[in-house]
């Protein structure tokens, strides 16, 4: 199983809209929000070849 790297702009992405789906939903929402970020994270793991191709920058 290949391993998804999230860079740390992406974690903070995500730390950002689990504060505000706490905030404006409710923590339930965004504790579902991250679940499923996760489990995508777990599917392209998995399935590293799905999706549409892009290139890469190099940074």
């Amino acid at each position: 199983m290949a391993t998804v790297h999230k860079r740390a702009s992406a974690k903070r992405d995500l730390v950002e809209q689990y504060v505000y789906l706490g905030e404006h939903a409710d923590l339930e929402t965004a504790e579902r929000f991250l679940a499923n970020a996760d489990a995508s994270f777990t599917d392209l793991s998995r399935n590293p070849g799905m999706g549409p191709y892009r290139r890469q920058r190099s940074s």
